[in-house]
């Protein structure tokens, strides 16, 4: 029952993202599904990496390590779309509630479990060390670290893409 429950839930925040955005399943690169909204910040997130999906409360996948070339032929698919990759103070500040349910006597209860874990996510350019642009931060629990610079051989990162709302 719980499980149904969970559902219900998930099929109501995508009919709502659809409804209040209102977007067009069929249209999207990416799947309402796999698509999150951070009333704080007015943003819609990709809420796994590119390669993973949201399935049944979980990420299904893998998430997809690019280098500096792939990244950019990726981005080129989301051109003119509105999505984007984040800036340093979007993705430092992210964090998705995932809500744990069990049953009790009265019905269903849930309680938040908060997610604040990318790591070696690709970043617009935010911060200029010499000649070269940071692309790479890790983020984990509110903490972070500026990973790789553009010029460093081994660059990779995984996508999640961002865009405004409105």
């Amino acid at each position: 029952m719980l499980k149904e429950e969970e559902k219900r839930l998930e099929e109501d925040r995508i009919r709502q993202l659809i409804t209040q955005f209102k977007l067009n399943p069929d249209e999207e690169l990416i799947p309402v599904s796999d698509q999150w909204y951070d009333a704080n910040t007015n943003l819609i997130w990709q809420r796994c990496s590119m390669g993973e999906h949201w399935q049944n409360g979980q990420i299904t996948g893998m998430a997809e390590l690019m280098n500096w070339d792939e990244k950019e032929a990726y981005l080129e698919r989301f051109k003119d779309t509105g999505w984007r990759l984040p800036q340093y103070q979007e993705l430092i500040t992210l964090s998705f509630p995932e809500y744990v349910g069990y049953i009790t006597k009265n019905g269903y209860e849930f309680y938040e479990k908060i997610h604040t874990n990318f790591y070696n996510s690709w970043i617009t350019p935010f911060f200029k060390i010499g000649s070269e642009l940071t692309c790479v931060v890790s983020v984990s629990e509110g903490t972070s670290q500026y990973s790789k610079h553009k010029s460093e051989p081994d660059l990779k990162g995984y996508i999640r893409l961002v865009r405004w709302a409105c």
